[in-house]
């Protein structure tokens, strides 16, 4: 695998990925649109360009990940802790893990993997960690887990973590929007993930823009119409290159790379 994947073969496996969930469901809400799907982007560049092909996509969600992974050539497989009725769109994952090559499991299990030790080189938790106390799992039991699945050298990668100085946590709590129960300061998730046993080997804040709003307004017109993949481009550049750099304490999410030692 490349050290660097082109954005021209990353938009492709998008695109793709866009349409078969429009065909699947009639979904053609924002999980198809362009502009949310590209939230993942940094996400994918990462965990595609990290020695090893087995992959574990710890939370699964409606399989969005997985498919990108498995279409850029990674041996993807991906897990559910819950049961069918509280995992996003069960029916999607299970269409896409037809459409690609990544298999899937959905249990009721919250903290064990059915997995032996020294299983996987990657595992991907993306917007997942902070919702296992929901539903009876232990934040700190599954990193504990992720580690033991994780062959020496194998790295973790943690997205999407809701930051605890996110304005826009602080806003949605003010306003009684949908916000995150869970939520993490810097020292708190590294201290986590070190007394797991893991070295971190990338830390950042990132995502000041409010996206999801962003993306949702921006659904409204022709998500291949030149001037909004322009818009998109452009938010995401000042978001990534300016905004977050700027103000990275109040910006929504964290993002990991942490290591099993060799």
């Amino acid at each position: 695998m490349s050290d660097v994947i082109e954005k021209k073969t990353l938009t492709n496996v998008f695109n793709a990925l866009g349409k078969e969930l429009k065909s699947i469901d009639n979904q053609d809400s924002v999980l198809g649109a362009y502009f949310y799907l590209k939230q993942y982007e940094e996400l994918h560049e990462i965990t595609a360009a990290l020695p090893g092909n087995d992959l574990l996509d710890w939370g699964a969600g409606y399989g969005h990940f997985s498919f990108v992974q498995s279409s850029l050539g990674k041996k993807v497989h991906a897990y559910s802790p819950v049961e069918d009725e509280y995992t996003i769109y069960p029916e999607t994952l299970k269409n896409l893990s037809k459409k690609s090559s990544f298999t899937y499991e959905l249990t009721g299990e919250p903290i064990a993997l059915p997995y032996e030790d020294n299983s996987y080189d990657i595992a991907v938790s993306c917007g997942v960690l902070e919702h296992v106390r929901e539903f009876g799992g232990d934040d700190e039991k599954s990193l504990s887990e992720l580690y033991r699945i994780l062959r020496n050298g194998g790295c973790l990668v943690i997205g999407h973590l809701p930051n605890k100085g996110s304005w826009i946590e602080a806003f949605s709590r003010a306003t009684g929007r949908t916000h995150h129960t869970y939520l993490y300061t810097k020292s708190e998730i590294k201290k986590k993930v070190t007394d797991a046993g893991f070295e971190i080997k990338k830390y950042k804040r990132y995502g000041f823009a409010p996206k999801n709003t962003i993306a949702v307004f921006l659904m409204r017109y022709n998500e291949d119409s030149k001037w909004v993949k322009f818009l998109t481009k452009f938010i995401y550049g000042m978001d990534k290159y300016i905004l977050s750099k700027l103000f990275p304490w109040f910006a929504q999410n964290h993002l990991l790379i942490v290591q099993k030692p060799k």
